[in-house]
């Protein structure tokens, strides 16, 4: 019996983790990935806005996120 069950895990849920996840999805077919955090997902309604440099916005076009 085998417990292996993801090939990645990655501890943090913010951009960088969830970044991390979709590339590895994105670009290694079949590897199981595991997101972790001590909170929920979620979009916070606080109306914050976030600023996203150049290289951040050429690594979601690549991804295919950038039209999300």
């Amino acid at each position: 019996m085998s417990i292996h069950t993801h090939d990645v895990i990655i501890v943090g849920g913010g951009p960088v983790g969830l970044t991390l996840a979709a590339s590895l999805t994105r670009f290694v077919p079949g590897i199981g990935v595991a997101v972790v955090d001590r909170r929920a997902f979620a979009v916070p309604s606080d109306g914050r806005a976030s600023a996203l440099a150049a290289g951040v916005t050429r690594v979601f076009g690549a991804l295919d996120l950038w039209p999300g």
